[in-house]
């Protein structure tokens, strides 16, 4: 293995460990940030009325330059603003954001075991230290499987229409509607 993309792949997995920092903050705040169409436009209409939203909003954009790939230059504004938009987003379902946080967070821990495999092998005397790396590498990147909370996520963001129906609110946006009296 070249030693410039083992640099690389532990450059990563130090930027994944701090990300997964943020990504846990992300999720203990999505249990109080206003989330949804109505609450979240509310959050973002009007910010630092909401302290949990001001920090979600905070995290967000912290964390958004940390998803560019070294080496690939600057990074226009529509870049960054897609970057933010991959991000969880206060205008987002909570149920949504929650599989968001969790495919983040998976990745960020793939990203933790490729520098575990390559630190082993970097301390390594075995002759076939480097076959055996890249067979773990190869494992690794081939045998992902979803966890299990986040296909059940994967259950609860998908809209089940019949023919002719139309989407219905989440249940939270339709109590929130009720309680400023647009819905009766």
């Amino acid at each position: 293995m070249r030693m410039s993309l083992l640099k690389l792949i532990l450059s990563f997995s130090a930027k994944a460990a701090g990300m997964k920092q943020d990504l846990q903050l992300l999720s203990e705040l999505t249990k109080v940030a206003p989330q949804g169409p109505l609450q979240g436009r509310l959050a973002q209409a009007f910010p630092g009325f909401d302290s949990a939203a001001s920090a979600f909003n905070s995290i967000v954009k912290r964390v958004a330059p940390t998803m560019r790939a070294e080496g690939s230059g600057s990074t226009s504004d529509i870049e960054y603003n897609g970057m933010v938009q991959s991000l969880p987003q206060l205008l987002n379902n909570p149920n949504a954001n929650a599989l968001i946080l969790g495919m983040m967070t998976a990745k960020a821990d793939i990203a933790q075991q490729r520098a575990n495999i390559i630190s082993e092998f970097q301390n390594s005397n075995a002759p076939d230290a480097a076959a055996t790396a890249r067979a773990a590498l190869r494992d690794l990147d081939n045998d992902f499987q979803m966890p299990t909370e986040l296909k059940m996520l994967m259950d609860g963001v998908a809209p089940v229409v019949g023919a002719g129906e139309e989407l219905a609110l989440p249940a939270e946006d339709q109590e929130y509607l009720r309680s400023i009296g647009v819905l009766k």
